[in-house]
């Protein structure tokens, strides 16, 4: 295990080049109704706090939001998402008005706001990156201290050290990250704010306001190039007038040479928010456009910036800044643009910052300018229910290998593969150019996951034709990728959390069709959609799996305290209503081609419908590095956009409440903690495991299993995790689906021909060209449909406890339904949305319903539930 994750961290750092149990609070239950200000900014808000009468009187507060999710979300997809918090009026005097998107601003409520980049600030380019950013590198390679800039022991332990205390880290990692900037004027002062991303201590960061009051580059810091601003060494940009430095020690107006302290810096924690307040009489700025530049970096503890930067990752001509405002997407072009930082480190290296600023209309600060709509991809953000309360820190993890930094003592270990623990958090969004935000029309949804060592930012920096072609020219879908909280967050836990909470937000600025939802990733991106269509199968349409395996060794799908891999397997047979797409290397050295095919031979072997495409020269990197020379996986956007007309391709809709339901799970998945849990799926929820201790039932080992066990063991800690392992598999009859009648496959199409050997050939709209390959597939000839009666069959296997929708499973409203249940334990099983007045009966003993629901507690082995008069 060890070996591959070693494995993984050089390949990240080649495709780089190329291109405690922090006793956390519990988070609100499922559905609470949280106040909420949706994002402050006019646009609509995130929650509806309507509410409706229910039965029996029940008041339940509505949400609008799940109408746009598929209804098998979970938990974690169903809280009112916390709102920003905004500085008091009495501080900041204005409408607040921040933009969803990073890099764009907007004059709104008598100030003008800038939302910049998160996870963006470490200055200029000055030789390699920091160790924990070889991985998606940020651009500058400055890094931050680990302890206060006066203790004697600057910069202090690595983060993965025993002797590492938060609570004496000003830093955190991340001190200097502006989020967002704005500037408003009143009559007798301008207001000159900045809200940080992270903000562990209020004495760690300062900011600086540059000022070209006169528009003209010959006067203020003029001069030759040579000569920097003294107030902030290395910044050479000409015409600067005047600098309003603020930082927790006040608000200090300069010259660029000798700086005044003109007043105090209003704090507000609350925000992350710092603003200084200077009177018109101080600063005399023009009725007309001028130029502002925002710096920020670490403070001095005298007003002014920390200027070693030899101590922190840079030279004695290294400036003292981490980050830059008012750098949108022309200036920060994204190929091999993780951070979307690349353009500030190279200027800040250079110390010419003149084409990042923004050119202020006083005249526009009345105006209320609404949020520009986009298409096409940008980085969002959204406030998390997760941050430094939950996490017992803000910021970034540091230490050297941030891949596997925490080890899992419990599975409800918070912190387990977090690197960013801040309650802002971003992510990637692609808008399709068809929508039309004036007046929408629900499109579909696709999750794009990031692979093991990189971000959300992955498939913008390295892949952009696949993305692309997936999202907007050869089809329309909204396209989201997440942080998920780190590099290596497989999608569990806090990640997982990162995960719904993200499309939630984007449910609440868009019209998304909850009925048209897929996922893809590579890599540990195709690892995690294989575990989301898994544990959610009526979520998901189909999903896209590139170089990724459930059939794997036992550590990579347990590093997490999950499941083992042969147990992955084993669940493949949750995806029969599922559309499942599989593309592979010979060459791949990370998840080898024998654990792919096993586990494409897997889905072959439960009869389901697949599509495989086996890369002959192909391998798990430079695969991906190739999206320029073609379009990368473009043969799985074929499948997505449906090419074939023999069966090989995605299904257009998520399957809707099948007659039939096998879902087999652990208890090992459900985290009511984190608002997660893999607990059911369409009409069937409520599962739990009746003995944890029992063995799993079912297992056959593929080929690159053989001689292992179905063991529950987490390779970090070294602890042995009880199976916690069950199955349950459901047919209603008053559901029924055509007969299977056989199998469509290249041995057996319909014209006679054999399409198993593809050459070079694709739909792309740029080259026809994706790289020979052998192409299978298996697709079901259907028969004729029985007629649907009232009878059900339901099989446990270790199942305690299982909820049955009776309207769902469409047996409510027949007169005489029955329930033939085979258990190899006790159980009990709970029917709703029974009609009023049923009464239940179970081996002769009548129950009445009460508020349409019945409760049956069954002994094991064969049990008959029905309806009587």
């Amino acid at each position: 295990m060890w070996r591959f994750l070693f494995a993984l961290l050089l390949t990240s750092i080649v495709l780089s080049a190329c291109k405690s149990d922090s006793g956390s609070t519990a988070l609100p239950p499922p559905n609470a109704n949280i106040p909420n200000q949706g994002d402050n900014n006019g646009q609509q808000k995130d929650e509806d706090d309507q509410e409706h009468e229910g039965e029996e009187e029940d008041i339940t507060p509505t949400d609008p939001i799940l109408a746009k999710l598929p209804s098998g979300v979970p938990d974690a997809a169903k809280r009112a998402l916390d709102p920003r918090p905004i500085p008091d009026i009495g501080i900041w005097p204005f409408a607040d008005g921040i933009n969803q998107t990073s890099g764009t601003g907007r004059y709104v409520g008598g100030a003008y706001y800038w939302t910049d980049f998160i996870y963006d600030a470490y200055g200029a380019f000055a030789g390699p990156p920091p160790p924990h950013n070889v991985q998606t590198p940020n651009a500058g390679s400055l890094t931050y201290p680990r302890v206060a800039l006066d203790a004697a022991n600057f910069p202090g332990p690595d983060m993965s050290q025993a002797d590492y205390d938060a609570s004496k880290d000003p830093f955190q990692g991340n001190g200097a990250d502006i989020f967002a900037l704005a500037v408003g004027k009143t009559a007798t002062h301008t207001y000159w704010r900045v809200d940080w991303v992270t903000l562990a201590d209020t004495t760690a960061p300062i900011i600086a306001f540059a000022l070209d009051i006169d528009n003209d580059s010959s006067t203020g810091t003029a001069g030759q190039f040579s000569q920097g601003w003294g107030v902030i060494p290395n910044i050479r940009t000409a015409g600067v007038d005047q600098l309003i430095l603020i930082s927790s020690e006040g608000v200090y107006l300069s010259d660029g040479s000798t700086s005044r302290r003109i007043g105090d810096t209003v704090i507000d924690e609350g925000s992350n928010t710092f603003v200084g307040q200077v009177p018109n009489s101080e600063l005399s700025l023009p009725t007309d456009s001028f130029t502002v530049y925002a710096l920020a970096g670490l403070h001095n503890g005298a007003g002014g910036f920390f200027t070693d930067m030899s101590r922190l990752g840079g030279t004695p001509f290294t400036p003292p800044v981490y980050n830059l405002g008012f750098r949108d997407y022309a200036d920060e072009p994204l190929a091999n643009n993780f951070w979307m930082s690349n353009s500030q480190a190279q200027a800040l290296a250079q110390g010419d910052i003149s084409e990042f600023a923004l050119e202020l209309n006083p005249q526009k600060l009345g105006d209320n300018e609404t949020e520009a709509p986009r298409h096409g991809f940008s980085v969002r953000w959204y406030v998390s229910s997760l941050g430094p309360e939950q996490f017992g820190r803000g910021g970034i993890y540091t230490g050297q290998d941030a891949t596997i930094h925490q080890t899992a003592q419990s599975s409800d270990d918070i912190t387990l593969y977090a690197g960013y623990y801040d309650k802002l958090q971003p992510y990637s969004l692609w808008v399709p150019d068809g929508y039309d935000h004036a007046q929408p029309v629900a499109e579909k949804m696709t999750l794009v996951l990031h692979s093991f060592t990189q971000n959300h930012m992955q498939y913008a920096a390295t892949m952009p034709n696949f993305l692309r072609e997936t999202c907007n020219d050869l089809r329309q879908s909204f396209c989201l990728t997440v942080l998920g909280r780190g590099v290596s967050g497989f999608y569990e836990f806090a990640s997982g959390v990162d995960l719904w909470e993200a499309w939630r937000h984007v449910a609440s600025h868009y019209e998304l069709d909850p009925t048209r939802t897929f996922t893809s990733g590579f890599s540990m991106g195709a690892l995690g959609s294989q575990r989301l269509m898994i544990k959610y199968p009526d979520v998901f349409a189909a999903g896209v799996i590139l170089a990724g395996a459930q059939s794997d060794e036992p550590g990579i799908a347990d590093q997490n305290g999950n499941v083992p891999g042969c147990f992955g397997e084993i669940q493949l047979e949750n995806l029969k209503w599922n559309g499942y797409y599989h593309a592979a290397g010979s060459l791949d050295q990370l998840i080898p081609i024998t654990q792919q095919r096993d586990t494409a031979n897997r889905m072959r072997d439960l009869g389901y419908r697949y599509t495989f495409d086996h890369y002959l020269a192909e391998d798990h990197v430079a695969w991906v590095l190739k999206d320029g020379q073609y379009p990368a996986f473009a043969a799985a956007t074929d499948w997505l956009i449906g090419t074939s007309d023999r069966g090989d391709s995605a299904p257009t809709h998520n399957a809707s409440t099948p007659g039939e339901i096998i879902y087999r799970f652990t208890g090992n998945d459900q985290h009511p903690k984190f608002g997660l849990g893999a607990d059911g799926a369409w009409w069937i929820s409520g599962l739990t495991v009746a003995d944890p201790e029992a063995p799993v039932q079912g297992y056959s080992p593929s080929p690159s299993q053989s001689g292992l066990d179905c063991t529950f063991s987490n390779t970090f800690s070294g602890q042995t995790i009880p199976p916690r392992a069950a199955r349950v598999h459901a047919i209603s009859g008053a559901l029924p689906y055509p007969t299977i009648s056989g199998l469509i496959s290249p041995a057996a199409v319909p014209d006679g021909s054999n399409p198993q050997f593809r050459p070079d050939q694709n739909t792309s709209a740029r080259i026809q060209q994706t790289g020979p390959h052998t192409h299978e597939f298996q697709a079901w000839q259907l028969g004729e449909t029985p007629a649907a009666n009232g009878l059900m069959s339901l099989t446990l296997q270790n199942v305690a406890t299982a909820i049955i929708d009776m309207a769902d499973a469409g047996l409510a409203t027949h007169k005489d339904w029955e329930i033939k249940v085979s258990s190899d334990t006790a159980a009990t099983i709970t029917l709703t949305q029974l009609m009023p007045g049923t009464l239940v009966e179970v081996e002769g003993v009548r129950q009445a319903v009460d508020k349409g629901s019945a409760t049956i507690d069954i002994v094991a082995g064969d049990s008959t539930i029905r309806r009587t008069p």
